[in-house]
Formats: structure tokens, C-alpha cells, sequence
């Protein structure tokens, strides 16, 4: 296991609901691969190996959530409505009434929040080996929500990912060197001196209700 820097480039910027972990992205690949179905609860991905070194108290991995010098930030909305005048001129007289706010008819208007690093550039820390962290990221084409839609497209120039040797620091991977959290952590992890505080989980998958509070990466 190596101290590592990962680093990408995503040039448009991606919609983000909670922050991206490393370890989620080489899970996610990892789960892939093993031909079954995409395990959905903590204790199913448990069982699917990756190549990041543990915390001692084997909570967490030892890999940073996403790091960017933040841009800008944009809200861009979703929009569905339903085709009223085409379906009153196909309908003819004998339509009395359409409901447009509910079941398939409903219309809506869905916010999200997209995050643009400067010059795209993102990077993550962690403890693990080099070679196996580049052959799973060479899947990862897009990060953030909304992907199925082209949201959080990585660069298509050159690289995709690189992942080199780095010099560490107390409380690496997980903490920077004034003791902010990098990534999802119990409330009691030393050197710990600045967080938000969320009801998450400690490990993937992210998306997973959660009724422990921890300390979550400050939004950058």
C-alpha cells in the first residue's frame, strides 16, 4: 500500500448531492466486475474487494472524498409537462378533465445543484495500490448524479486519470494538515478540528440512509 494522489478533470462541472468518494467510485467498478447483480446495502459491498488500505479501526477506508478549488456553482432544473393542447385535440370532445399533478400525467419542475472546480481539476488522497487503482478508474468515465444523462463527463483529452506517489502528512489520507475532514469520519477520529455535521454513512454506499451522526468534508 502507497500514499497516492488521483487526479482528474471534469471540464463541465458535475452535480454532486453529497461528496464524491474515492472509495465509492473503485467499489462501484470492483462490483461491476464481479458479474452479479449491483449490491445495494453496506453489508453486500463489504464483501466486494478494493485496493485502499483500512482505517485501525476498520470503519473506513483510508481515501479522500473529491478535492477542488471551487469555481462557481449553478442550479439548473428538470422539467416535465405534460402535452395538455396535443391531448385535448387527440381526445376530441369526449375529454372532460386531465389531472397534471400526479401519477404519469404530473408535471415537475427537479432542481440540482452543479459544482465546476477551477479548471475542472479534481483530486483525491489515499493509501493503496497504485496499479489495481488505475485499472478500476479507467471505468469511470462520469462522477456525480445524473450521470445516465451525461452529467460529470471527465476529460476526453489525453489521461482520463492519473495516480502517482505523494508526500503525506499527519492525519493523511483523511485530513488535511490543519485537521478539516477530507471524507466521511467518526466524530472521534484524532486530529479532527474542522467538519460539518451529517447523518451519513462511513462507507459505501453513500446513498444509504443513515442514523449516525459523523463528520462530513466542509464544501469547498
Amino acid at each position: 500500500m502507497t500514499p497516492l494522489r488521483v487526479q482528474t478533470t471534469a471540464p463541465l462541472g458535475y452535480v454532486a448531492g453529497h461528496p464524491v468518494h474515492l472509495d465509492a467510485l473503485l467499489m462501484a467498478v470492483a462490483a461491476k466486475r464481479t458479474g452479479r447483480p449491483q449490491p445495494q446495502t453496506a453489508d453486500e459491498l463489504a464483501e466486494v474487494a478494493i485496493p485502499i488500505a483500512r482505517s485501525d479501526c476498520g470503519r473506513y477506508y483510508l481515501a479522500s472524498a473529491a478535492i477542488g478549488e471551487s469555481a462557481a456553482h449553478e442550479t439548473r432544473y428538470t422539467h416535465h409537462r405534460f402535452p395538455m393542447r396535443e391531448a385535448v385535440h387527440l381526445a376530441g370532445p369526449k375529454l372532460k378533465r386531465i389531472d397534471d399533478g400526479a401519477g404519469k400525467h404530473k408535471s415537475y419542475r427537479i432542481p440540482s445543484e452543479r459544482d465546476h472546480a477551477r479548471g475542472g481539476l479534481l483530486a483525491w488522497y489515499c493509501v493503496g495500490e497504485r496499479d489495481a487503482i488505475r485499472d478500476l478508474l479507467e471505468e469511470v468515465t462520469h462522477i456525480g448524479r445524473k450521470r445516465g444523462v451525461g452529467e460529470g463527463m471527465l476529460t476526453l483529452r489525453g489521461e482520463r486519470w492519473t495516480v502517482e506517489p505523494c508526500e503525506t502528512w499527519p492525519g493523511f489520507p483523511v485530513l488535511d494538515p490543519a485537521g478539516e475532514a477530507l471524507r466521511n469520519l467518526p466524530l472521534d477520529t484524532p486530529g479532527l478540528a474542522s467538519f460539518r455535521h451529517a447523518e451519513a454513512p462511513l462507507a459505501p454506499p453513500y446513498w444509504l440512509p443513515s442514523a449516525e451522526l459523523v463528520a462530513t468534508p466542509v464544501r469547498r
